[in-house]
């Protein structure tokens, strides 16, 4: 209930406030509204007055055709003075020059219907220029003196319609600053050095001077209770006629500020819609540059797969490519020691040599079978790329490697396979007076020249007694080696006289 309770008496003091607030918004624009309105009237009753005026005096000089058809454009006067030509030609006719509000009523209104006319026109002429100024600055406080003085001028107007006697110039009552001489300043108070007005019109020494003008004009001992009731009066339609112009004014800047924000909305609009068919365009290009990059992605992934695939291809490829080589390479290998084992074999048919077969058969198989291993490890097993080592250089080392032990191992056997060399000692009796003498001499013949000098069918009357020897030792026997391989190879030659003997028999027959 409290919350309630609270509730109601919130929206009761919201409510409150709202009627207050629209009330006196009501009670201030109803009085704008009249002050609107009668500064509007004073206006148009300030421009009728000097139509009137202008009309009065076309009546009045009709007849004087040559003044109302001379043309006179006005200058140095407002735009709007041109629409009465009677008024300003009359004005500047003997060049008089224009309108002079200083001067006395008596001076000004004359004797003559036409002078006052003249004199009246001038004068609303004058009221409505300094109207037309009216400014910020002379509508608002710092510009009470400065409507003063057109109030003033307004009063002198009724009294130069009248007749009536109004304050003189020489009492101080000078309602245009800007014109007064030397002469007149003297009549004020301060030490001025010229015009200040002539200058500038808002200055201090004019604003000055402008008090004293006023102070001066509405002296009781001057002005009349009458005239100064009017005087009032004419102030409270400037202030009027003020809020007119500047509600009109108001109105026109803000008739111009809203076609400008009408405007600036109208290019915000178009500027939205360019904006909005911008956005539109890069959208479109964002999405075909999203479907791009998603063509371009599906297109680098079948490029990947069909990378891999070419990878996987190269691997497959180069695996065969290892197998082939590999069995070039095995197969040279194969050729090449199947070549030194026939070699070697063929070099061992001899029974001299048949001994030394195995050993050979071995010593070049093994060379073979470790040459394989080597290429095998160099290909496959050992890490030689870590190392920066080729395979083939490797290999090309282990090779001949291998190579050298092999020769080194044949050089062994070609001892073997070496003819023996025998060193016999024989000699020979030679007898003399002193007795038989035996002579020595040690010779190294092959088998072969062993065989023609000491064989069976040798003539040779030398005879040798047992002693053998290499191309490394000596000794004084012939051994039971070397017996041996004298018997071998003269079995040997045996069979080949009997092989050559059947040849020859066979070709006589």
């Amino acid at each position: 209930m409290t919350t309630i309770a609270f509730t109601i008496c919130i929206l009761l003091l919201v409510e409150r406030t709202m009627l207050a607030s629209g009330s006196g918004y009501r009670s201030w624009h109803n009085t704008a509204v009249h002050s609107y309105s009668r500064g509007k009237a004073s206006y148009e009753e300030i421009i009728k007055s000097v139509h009137d005026r202008e009309s009065e005096c076309e009546i009045l000089h009709s007849r004087e055709r040559s003044v109302i058809s001379k043309g006179y454009s006005g200058e140095g006067q407002e735009t709007d003075d041109v629409a009465f030509s009677c008024l300003n030609q009359l004005q500047n006719i003997d060049n008089q020059g224009p309108f002079d509000i200083n001067k006395n009523v008596e001076d000004l209104s004359g004797g003559t219907r036409k002078e006052r006319v003249l004199a009246e026109g001038g004068c609303w002429q004058y009221v409505l220029r300094e109207v037309n100024g009216l400014d910020v600055d002379k509508c608002d406080i710092k510009g009470e003196l400065s409507r003063s003085l057109i109030a003033l001028a307004k009063t002198k107007c009724h009294f130069i319609r009248s007749g009536r006697s109004f304050p003189l110039s020489h009492q101080g009552c000078y309602l245009n600053p800007a014109g007064m001489d030397d002469d007149a300043l003297h009549m004020f108070s301060g030490s001025h050095r010229g015009n200040p007005c002539s200058v500038g019109y808002t200055t201090a020494d004019c604003e000055k001077l402008k008090a004293d003008i006023v102070a001066k004009c509405t002296n009781p001992l001057i002005m009349s209770e009458s005239a100064f009731q009017m005087y009032h009066a004419d102030l409270n339609h400037i202030d009027d006629i003020c809020f007119y112009l500047q509600s009109g004014e108001w109105n026109r800047r803000t008739e111009s500020n809203i076609n400008r924000l009408g405007d600036a909305a109208s290019r915000l609009l178009h500027s939205q819609e360019d904006m909005e068919t911008f956005l539109d365009q890069v959208q479109q290009r964002q999405e075909e540059s999203i479907k791009k990059a998603n063509m371009m992605t599906a297109w680098m992934d079948s490029l990947s797969d069909d990378i891999h695939d070419v990878f996987h291809t190269l691997e497959v490829i180069k695996r065969y490519q290892h197998k082939i080589i590999a069995f070039f390479h095995n197969f040279k290998l194969f050729f090449i020691y199947a070549l030194y084992i026939l070699i070697g074999m063929s070099s061992t048919l001899f029974e001299a040599t048949a001994l030394a077969r195995p050993k050979i058969v071995l010593t070049i198989a093994t060379a073979g079978i470790m040459d394989s291993l080597v290429y095998k490890a160099c290909v496959t097993w050992l890490p030689l790329k870590q190392y920066g080592m080729e395979c083939s250089s490797v290999y090309r080392v282990m090779s001949l490697l291998i190579g050298w032990a092999m020769l080194k191992e044949m050089y062994q056997i070609r001892k073997i396979l070496t003819p023996r060399v025998v060193y016999p000692g024989f000699h020979a009796d030679i007898e003399d007076n002193e007795g038989s003498e035996t002579e020595y001499n040690a010779n190294g013949y092959s088998l072969d020249d062993f065989v023609e000098l000491f064989g069976d069918h040798s003539d040779s009357t030398y005879t040798y007694d047992s002693g053998y020897t290499t191309t490394d030792s000596w000794s004084g026997s012939l051994g039971e080696e070397s017996e041996d391989l004298v018997e071998e190879y003269l079995d040997t030659q045996t069979r080949r006289r009997k092989t050559r003997a059947t040849r020859r028999i066979s070709n006589r027959r």
